[in-house]
């Protein structure tokens, strides 16, 4: 999902989360700000997402 400050990336399952790790140590090599929400903090961040998230990066840049 893409926003004006940023984009997101969402995971259903740990696995996926864990599965993604190489590609976000890639970003923040080169100096991508993220930040790990937890489901608590998805919802804060959109309320409007269905509960189904488990964690979410958030890239500004």
């Amino acid at each position: 999902m893409f926003h004006d400050d940023g984009w997101l990336f969402v995971y259903r399952c740990q696995k996926d989360f864990d599965s993604a790790a190489y590609t976000r140590n890639i970003y923040t090599r080169y100096g991508l700000d993220m930040e790990i929400l937890d489901p608590d903090g998805i919802h804060d961040h959109d309320p409007g997402l269905k509960p189904i998230f488990r964690q979410r990066p958030l890239g500004q840049g």
